[in-house]
Formats: C-alpha cells, sequence, structure tokens
C-alpha cells in the first residue's frame, strides 16, 4: 500500500512538472488597445489557462495598448506592465499580481518649430497635443515648443486654426528636434459643436488673455473704411473708448497711458495719429495680437491697466506676394518674399494719407493748411538652422500738420506784407536686432538690441516786409523758431 502512494505521488509530482514547463513553453498572441487590468486579464485567462489573483490597491496607471506574437506568458506580463506599478509571480496555474514600487522613468525633450508649409512663416499659438499620455503645450511667440515627455512610444498630433492636423508617431529615445510643417486647410465640414464655454474666464489656461482675430480686426467698420487695431480691441468685454471716435483705451477703470503697448516686443510710446482717431498699426503687416487684461506674464511689466502685445509678420520663405490698396484717407502697399529661398525672407508695409495733396489746390492761395501721417513697417528674417534665427526690424511713423498765411495791409501812404507760418512734427522711431538660439532641448535663448525714440518738434516764424511808395525801402526780419 505505501509502495502505491509512492508511486501516485511521484506522478503526480512529475505530472506536474510536466503541465507547468507546457504553460511556460505555452506561446500567445495577443493584441488589446486601450484595455482596463481587468480587459486585459480575462484575455489572458481565456489564452493561457491561468487564473489571476491580485488585490484592489493593484490598478494601472493608464490603459495596455499591446500587440504580440508568440510570446511566453511571462514575456507578456513584463511588457504589459513595464511602466506600471505592478509586479507578478507564476504560481502552477496562478498568477499573483502585487503592487511594487513605479520603475524610474527615462525622461526626454521634443522641441521645434511649427512653420506654414506654403510661406515658412512662424505659427505662435499651435497646439502640440500628446495621444499617448494626454499632455501637451502651444509655440511660443516665436513659434518654438518644446516638450517633455517619458521615454517609449509617443503620438504627437500638431494641430492650428485653418491648418490640416498632423500626427508624427515614433519611438522616443532620446532628446529629439522635429520641425513641422502644417498645410493651410480653411474647408471645413459640416459639424455640431456643443460647448459650456468651460475654458474661458477663471476656467482659461490664460485668464483675462484675449487673441483678436486679424479678420476681425480687418472687417470691423471703422472712419473712412481704414481698419483700426485699437478700435476694434474697444470693442471687447472690460475695455472702453477714452472719447467717442477715438483710439484711446480705458480697461477696467485706468487711463489710457496705463497700457503697455508692444510692437514685437519693443514698447510703442505714441501709438496714434490724428491725436488719436486712428492708430499707428497697418492690419496687413500683423501677424498676431494678443489683448491682457490682468494676471499678466511675469514678462510684462511697467503698466497697471493693460498689455498689448503685437507680432509682425516674419516675411515668405516660399513666393513673393503683395497687396496695394487705394482708400478715401489713405493708401498702403504691402509686400513679402525670399531674399534667399528657405533661408532669408523680408517683409514691408507702407500706408500714407494723401489729404494735404487733395486739398491744396481747394485753399487759398494766401493761406495754406496741410496735415499727413504716414507709417512704415519693415523686417528681414534669417534662418541659419533649424537651432539658429536672426531678425532685423523697423518702424517710422510720423503725423505732419503745416500752416502758412501771407497778410498785406496799407497805411499811411504804405503797404505792409508779412506772412508766418507753423510746422508741428511727432513720431515714433523703432529698430531692433533679435538672434533666437536652441542650446539645447530644455534651453531657449533669445538676445534682444533695441532703439527706440519719440520725438516731437514745433517751429514757428514769420517774415515782415515793409514796401513805402517814395522809394522803396525793404525791412526783412529774421525768422524765429521754437524747438
Amino acid at each position: 500500500m505505501k509502495r502505491v502512494s509512492m508511486w501516485i505521488m511521484l506522478c503526480w509530482i512529475c505530472f506536474a512538472g510536466v503541465l507547468k514547463a507546457q504553460q511556460e513553453a505555452l506561446r500567445l498572441d495577443v493584441s488589446v488597445e486601450n484595455a482596463s487590468l481587468e480587459q486585459f486579464v480575462r484575455l489572458v485567462e481565456k489564452e493561457s489557462g491561468y487564473s489571476f489573483i491580485y488585490g484592489e490597491d493593484v490598478s494601472l496607471r493608464q490603459p495596455i495598448t499591446l500587440s504580440v506574437k508568440q510570446q511566453t506568458v511571462g514575456e507578456i506580463l513584463e511588457e504589459a506592465f513595464e511602466r506600471e506599478p505592478i509586479g507578478f509571480r507564476l504560481e502552477k496555474n496562478h498568477i499573483l499580481l502585487f503592487r511594487r514600487p513605479l520603475p524610474k522613468e527615462k525622461r526626454y525633450t521634443i522641441c521645434g518649430y511649427v512653420t506654414d508649409r506654403s510661406s515658412a512663416e512662424t505659427l505662435i499659438g499651435a497646439n502640440i497635443l500628446e495621444g499617448i499620455r494626454h499632455t501637451g503645450t502651444y509655440t511660443n511667440s516665436f513659434g518654438f515648443y518644446t516638450l517633455t515627455v517619458p521615454e517609449g512610444e509617443v503620438e504627437l498630433n500638431f494641430s492650428y486654426l485653418g491648418y490640416d492636423v498632423q500626427t508624427i508617431r515614433f519611438c522616443l529615445q532620446k532628446d529629439t528636434m522635429i520641425p513641422v510643417q502644417l498645410t493651410a486647410n480653411n474647408r471645413l465640414e459640416e459639424l455640431l459643436v456643443l460647448s459650456d464655454r468651460k475654458e474661458a474666464g477663471i476656467y482659461a489656461t490664460g485668464m483675462s488673455s484675449h487673441d483678436v482675430p486679424l479678420t476681425q480686426i480687418r472687417n470691423t467698420p471703422a472712419l473712412l473704411g481704414e481698419a483700426d487695431l485699437l478700435k476694434t480691441i474697444q470693442l471687447l468685454p472690460g475695455v472702453q473708448a477714452a472719447t467717442e471716435g477715438f483710439s484711446g483705451l480705458y480697461v477696467r477703470g485706468g487711463g489710457p497711458d496705463q497700457n503697455l503697448i508692444l510692437l514685437d516686443g519693443i514698447p510703442v510710446y505714441n501709438a496714434d495719429h490724428l491725436l488719436g482717431v486712428f492708430s499707428i498699426f497697418t492690419p496687413e503687416a500683423m501677424k498676431r495680437v494678443t489683448l491682457y487684461k490682468g494676471a499678466f506674464p511675469a514678462r510684462f511689466g511697467s503698466r497697471l491697466s493693460s498689455v498689448v502685445d503685437i507680432r509682425t509678420n516674419d516675411g515668405d520663405m516660399k513666393q513673393y506676394h503683395g497687396t496695394a490698396s487705394l482708400g478715401l484717407l489713405t493708401s498702403k502697399i504691402h509686400l513679402e518674399g525670399p531674399v534667399w529661398k528657405d533661408r532669408t525672407a523680408f517683409n514691408v508695409s507702407v500706408r500714407r494719407t494723401y489729404l494735404d495733396w487733395l486739398a491744396r489746390p481747394f485753399l487759398d492761395k494766401d493761406k495754406k493748411y496741410g496735415y499727413y501721417f504716414y507709417d512704415i513697417n519693415a523686417k528681414v528674417n534669417h534662418k541659419f538652422s533649424d537651432r539658429s534665427r536672426f531678425f532685423l526690424s523697423f518702424y517710422k511713423g510720423k503725423d505732419h500738420c503745416d500752416y502758412t498765411r501771407n497778410t498785406a495791409y496799407e497805411y499811411d501812404y504804405a503797404s505792409y506784407y508779412y506772412n508766418d507760418g507753423m510746422d508741428l512734427n511727432w513720431g515714433n522711431t523703432i529698430a531692433a536686432a533679435r538672434w533666437n538660439y536652441v542650446f539645447n532641448h530644455q534651453l531657449f535663448f533669445q538676445a534682444t538690441m533695441a532703439y527706440n525714440h519719440y520725438d516731437m518738434k514745433m517751429s514757428t516764424g514769420y517774415q515782415n516786409l515793409d514796401k513805402v511808395h517814395k522809394g522803396e525801402t525793404l525791412y526783412v526780419y529774421p525768422l524765429a523758431e521754437l524747438i
């Protein structure tokens, strides 16, 4: 009887060993996408014959996405739980799952510029979303982005309003620079949009900031059809006009002098023409306009009410194009294109009024009045490499007002002649050189050298001529000038 029992135990041990060896040698094909722990466990139990044992403290950080062929159960579990706080142990017909310290992840940085495919113009505020881990970022004011994610499979989705979404999938194993070019697409299929506007107000990532669309600036009704940036901003909530028809801004009770207006990062001291009727900004030269009514970023300062951040076009590196317009008040010319294709581009915009020319023939010959203003925007952009870019920008604006009067009268057998005049000029001159360089995937360097000058000059003068009938005597008084 003892011999029989021993033989039975020996056979059972051999059978269990053979069964275990067969299970360990069993190779499976497993394919799951975004599966929960329960779904993954049921699939492996069905395919392998093992049963899982685990407690409530065992959970996944992210759904399991896995596709393997001809791998053992141990290899499948190792790959599935590689980045999860879950350990496992094979016990005969059971698999024991337990919680373990999360393995330290290697993290790498992805960076680069996002540009327009047709013009190579940088896109400010383009969105970058990593689809697997649901994290993201957006491009800065120079079109540059940086995103740090764990090592492994990465799915990057690049999107921008009016452009096709571009998706890039790859295995991240080191710091990587990826320049991206998006293709413009203004076609919109039929869709239904439902939103409770949770992204606005206190729920927004940038509180109190508003991006002002350029189409809105160009299409807002304005005096004599002249599109005006500051008058468009006056229509936003929390902003009031100083006086009806003028371009001054009163933001949440502050005065016009408490608004910081920046042109490519350089302060603008005088932002209007004709004593506040028109602003100095030409819509054709602008790329992006952002209004901050509060919670200013740390890089802004010295004002209390608001910040208006204006960025100008860098220039088209692919082809030449431009616009010309003739209006009731002003005429404008805008031109941009490549100097060196895919390397250097320029952007020039010029605007001038011509009321002084039109009104001059209708004025009295003894009284002359004249007024005009002009704006010149110019920018040169050179790309040394994907890491290094250089910009030169220039703005010149001026208001000019002049008055001349000739007067003659007779007194005591003599004729008296004199003339007087006045010239008044004011305006801004701004010049800047900027160098951007990416030292590494976590350090973006910007160096700016700028010249900014506001000038106001007034000159007056008179000339007196005295002619007498008996003989001819001439008295000339020199010109007096006040600056």
